[in-house]
């Protein structure tokens, strides 16, 4: 402590030093600018050649300097009257000489490192010399003022333990800043890591192509490639260990070109090794944090990086197009500062430079050893000479006034900074999650998907993690849409499925609070081993419910290193789970099992077998081979969504299928339709592997890819711009053969591959247009073009008001369509969405031309409809929406022998309906049901009209009332009666 006080006491060493290091990074901004058009592996090199140098001078700056550079300006009489007065920090080779006492051996003169000073005093100057006197010289011989009068020793020593503290505070607010931007990397650092270790390995298929692009790009192997749902972006992380993190929305919807492009972008950042600069700038811009031009070094230094990735990304995937497009679907969602480990592949400042500069090709080339070299060896001379140099000042004649352009650039980086982090409003949605019993909800992921899109991929996905008390919070919604909330959980049951995910309708304004209520779920470890007994590692286990519709959620595990891998947050049930396996290397592993006890958690064990390989040959219906085309073959029980990547077909039509155990297997091959896209065409059913002889022969019917012909073009859009893709099919006049392409917001070509030759019929269609035929088109065909009016999506808006004309700020509202007028026969989204609107609005969007209704509910009211709207005839003011206390019904549910019936659940139509208009007047549900106690029930808040009641109970048959008029008064209904029924008894056995 006392030595860094001595240092920054003597002011000499920092500021020379800070002189050095401004020289040195000053040059690098000034290569930074001059290289902007150039490769952009030279900027690059800039600023890792500049972070050395500034170590290289920090260390030569100890040693003796060799010759001197007069760069420092001439100070004022008030500097000097202060410094005249404190120790002076001499050069340090005069100092490295003999001190000899003076003549009257009271001083001891030392050779003086700065010129000497010119003191004004009273309108006379005189030059003075750079001195150091012991305290006791300094005692004995006093001082002259000025004005010639003796000064007091105490009064001298008071400028000098002045600029000692000076110099502590100095010290202690340059160590608190290095401090809180050192915890802030930590804080990243271990960020990170969760990130990383809460990340599941990525899909076999996407491993693989990683380990090929990585040959490519020159990165190490192994590459470990993770998906991770907290991941909002592609991006590697880690400094030492490295990994890849993709999006679960990306390796599960992204096409090809986006997963190759992520990954090569990603796999030259670990070949270049950014992550270690990358970090290591962060750190030396922490310890000079006071210095503004070390400020942006490092976000100079990942904007080379990411131009040079961009280029080989490009490069790879040869669609700069969809690859420009990645990069801003992904800018759209990084909207924070990412930790100093972490790289992700796309930031919004810079997104619009980097997508100009796809196609120039900058980067993709390595730099030229040689020139390398040369301009390394011309760097490491360059630090090399200014850690020798002396600083000192320049002459007064010389000393220019107060730079007032360093004075402008500073106040322009604080206002940026200032500009940078000034908060934006936030929307917030908050809320608890408890059991049943009121505990708290500690590991659930909660997350919130928008609707509105940029192509194919979601704009607007958050999520957050429950803390101690259950709670959650979401500050960061800036785009008014609606969302689905989604939860996910090991130890409860969570809202998983997509359609079954309650909506919301949030703003940046809007404060809305959720509570939810989850039920226990049933857990199960499973163990993969091979068939020695040993532990299989990286193996998925998918799992979902016997007899569960095809859109409900299926959950998806790794294991670990010993085989281990624990599924929760599942139903109890007394209907049997299936638990899938997935491996390279291994057959398809199965389990069933029976799930109905939350308080415990099974263990079981899946045997892997290697399985045989199964020889076979594809041919088209013209008999020629269906090269280029990937066939799976999948166990008849697979009933998940994830399938593994096919084995492409050879060119004589041959292709082996791996790991194939004794099963019944459902074939398909995959055809490429263009834009990424691919048709599953079914060529075998109950097919038995492995055969006993011969090879698996697999007949299409339709041509092969060398007899396909191609249809391209480009839609003429006209009015507002698209924000949904625009749809493209080519259907054949016998029907039997289809393509079709998705046009991309910011698009207008479109490529249908695959279709036999022959005249098409091409529709194309969104939401957000008028449909438009085009017959007679002819395969193949080239520059097809199309006329499309793009209108966007119709709106229905309102406002909720009660009975006395006060806005009704919490509300739901829901809209279904009840008649067909033209075009698409679009399916309307019917879920309820939850508003909460100071004014009592609401809009919701419709799928395109039709007829539709809104109904709107709330706690306390009747629900209530408006009148049914043409989208042709849209009101040019909101719709109003009066809602009523509504009546309450009254009755009594009893057995065949007249007693009350506890626990039956009786549901009103009104509430119960389906959605679409021939439901309307069904039973889809038990919405609003109550269960009755002591055989009682009441129903409150019903509409006017007619209305039904269903019972229903696990021991009884179910029952309806008669029809009820609902009015302005309350309604006492006929005791309903349940009767036992009979029971059918039987036996279901499988085909074998």
């Amino acid at each position: 402590m006392t030595l860094a006080v001595a240092v920054f006491a003597a002011d000499a060493l920092p500021l020379a030093l800070i002189v050095r290091i401004t020289i040195v990074l000053g040059v690098a901004w000034t290569c930074d600018a001059a290289l902007r058009r150039a490769n952009p592996r030279w900027r690059i090199l800039t600023w890792r050649a500049a972070a050395v140098g500034i170590l290289v001078v920090a260390a030569m700056s100890c040693r003796p300097p060799a010759f001197t550079l007069a760069v420092l300006p001439t100070p004022n009489a008030l500097t000097i009257v202060a410094e005249a007065s404190r120790p002076t920090l001499v050069d340090r080779k005069a100092a490295s000489s003999q001190v000899r006492p003076s003549a009257a051996g009271a001083r001891s003169t030392v050779q003086p490192a700065l010129p000497p000073r010119t003191i004004a005093a009273g309108g006379n100057s005189k030059q003075t010399d750079n001195v150091e006197e012991s305290g006791a010289s300094r005692g004995r011989r006093g001082l002259k003022s000025q004005n010639g009068s003796p000064l007091a020793a105490t009064r001298e020593a008071r400028p000098e333990q002045s600029a000692t503290n000076v110099a502590i505070w100095a010290l202690a607010i340059w160590a608190a800043g290095v401090t809180a931007l050192l915890a802030r990397f930590v804080r990243g650092a271990l960020y990170v890591s969760r990130l990383v270790a809460d990340a599941s390995s990525a899909a076999p298929a996407i491993c693989d192509q990683a380990a090929t692009l990585a040959v490519r790009c020159g990165a190490p192997l192994p590459v470990d490639v993770r998906q991770s749902s907290a991941a909002v972006a592609p991006c590697s992380a880690g400094v030492f260990r490295p990994v890849i993190l993709l999006p679960v929305g990306l390796c599960g919807r992204g096409s090809t070109v986006e997963i190759q492009g992520a990954l090569a972008h990603e796999l030259v950042h670990l070949a270049g090794r950014d992550l270690l600069w990358n970090a290591a700038l962060e750190l030396l811009a922490a310890l000079l944090w006071f210095h503004p031009l070390a400020w942006r070094m490092r976000v100079a230094h990942v904007d080379g990086c990411d131009e040079r990735c961009d280029a080989v990304a490009t490069s790879v995937t040869a669609d700069a197009h969809g690859y420009g497009r990645l990069l801003a679907q992904v800018a759209l969602q990084v909207s924070c500062r990412a930790p100093a480990v972490a790289l992700p592949m796309a930031r919004t400042p810079q997104v619009m430079r980097r997508i100009a500069l796809l196609s120039s090709g900058r980067g993709s080339a390595r730099l030229s050893s040689r020139r390398a070299v040369v301009a390394a060896m011309i760097a490491a001379v360059f630090a090399g000479a200014l850690g020798m140099a002396s600083v000192g000042r320049r002459d007064a004649a010389a000393a220019p006034t107060a730079s007032a352009t360093a004075q402008a650039e500073r106040t322009k980086d604080s206002e940026a900074k200032d500009a940078d982090g000034k908060a934006s409003p936030r929307a917030q949605l908050r809320g608890r999650i408890t059991d049943d019993t009121g505990a708290p909800v500690t590991d659930a992921v909660v997350s919130i998907t928008g609707n509105k899109r940029a192509g194919d991929t979601l704009m607007n996905h958050f999520e957050a993690k429950t803390d101690a008390d259950g709670r959650y919070v979401f500050d960061k919604v800036t785009v008014d849409d609606t969302y689905r909330l989604r939860v996910e959980s090991t130890k409860w049951v969570g809202l998983a499925n997509w359609r079954d995910a309650p909506q919301l309708q949030l703003a940046p304004a809007s404060e809305v609070a959720r509570d939810l209520t989850l039920s226990r779920a049933c857990r199960i470890r499973i163990r993969t081993v091979d068939e020695s007994g040993k532990s299989v590692d990286g193996v998925n286990i998918y799992s979902k419910m016997l007899g569960a519709d095809q859109h409900s959620f299926t959950g998806s595990v790794r294991t670990d290193k010993q085989g281990w891998a624990e599924i929760g947050g599942l139903v109890p049930s007394n209907t049997d789970y299936v638990f899938g396996t997935m491996h390279n290397d291994f057959a398809f592993g199965k389990l069933v099992k029976k799930l109905n006890d939350p308080t415990t958690a099974p263990e079981e064990t899946i045997e892997l077998v290697k399985g045989e390989v199964v020889a076979g040959v594809a041919l088209c219906s013209d008999g020629k081979p269906a090269t280029g085309w990937t066939i799976n073959a999948m166990p008849d029980w697979w009933i998940f969504g994830a399938t593994p990547r096919g084995v492409e077909i050879g060119k004589a039509g041959d292709f082996m299928l791996h790991h194939v155990a004794p099963d019944v297997y459902d074939l398909t091959v995959s055809v490429p339709m263009g834009d990424g896209m691919s048709r599953s065409l079914p060529v075998g059913s109950d097919t038995k592997l492995p055969l006993s002889r011969g090879i698996l022969e697999v007949a299409l019917s339709i041509p092969s890819p060398q007899s396909m012909g191609e249809i391209t073009g480009v839609l003429k859009l006209s009015g507002d711009a698209p924000q949904e893709s625009i749809s493209v099919d080519a259907v054949s006049e016998d029907r039997r053969h289809h393509g079709s392409s998705h046009v991309r917001p910011g698009e207008t070509k479109f490529r249908i591959t695959a279709l036999p030759p022959g005249r098409y019929t091409l529709r194309v269609s969104s939401t957000e247009i008028e449909e438009v035929t085009l017959r007679n088109v002819k395969a193949p065909s080239d520059g097809v073009e199309i006329a499309v009016n793009v209108a966007g999506k119709p709106q229905l808006t309102g406002r909720v008001v009660d009975d006395a004309g006060r806005a009704v700020t919490s509300f739901r509202v829901r809209v279904m369509k009840v008649g067909y007028t033209r075009g698409p026969n679009y399916v309307q989204d019917s879920q309820w969405q939850t508003v909460d609107n100071g004014a009592g609005e609401f809009a919701v969007a419709v799928v395109g031309a039709g007829i539709y209704q809104a109904i709107v509910s709330a706690d306390g009211w009747a629900p209530t409809r408006s009148e049914p709207i043409n989208t042709d005839q849209l009101p040019k003011e909101p719709l109003t929406l009066r809602l009523t206390r509504g009546v309450t019904l009254h009755g009594t549910i009893v057995n065949e022998d007249g007693r009350p019936i506890d626990g039956a659940a009786v549901a009103p139509r009104s509430a119960s309906a389906g959605a679409s208009p021939r439901a309307r007047d069904r039973f889809a549900g038990n919405e609003g049901a109550v269960e009755t106690v002591d055989g009682k029930f009441t129903i409150a808040n019903l509409p006017a009209g007619t209305d039904l009641l269903r019972v229903t109970h696990p021991d009884y048959c179910f029952a309806f009332s008669d029809e009820i008029t609902i009015a302005d008064a309350d309604v006492d209904v006929t005791p309903i009666t349940l009767t036992r029924g009979g029971t059918v008894r039987g036996t279901v056995y499988d085909a074998d």
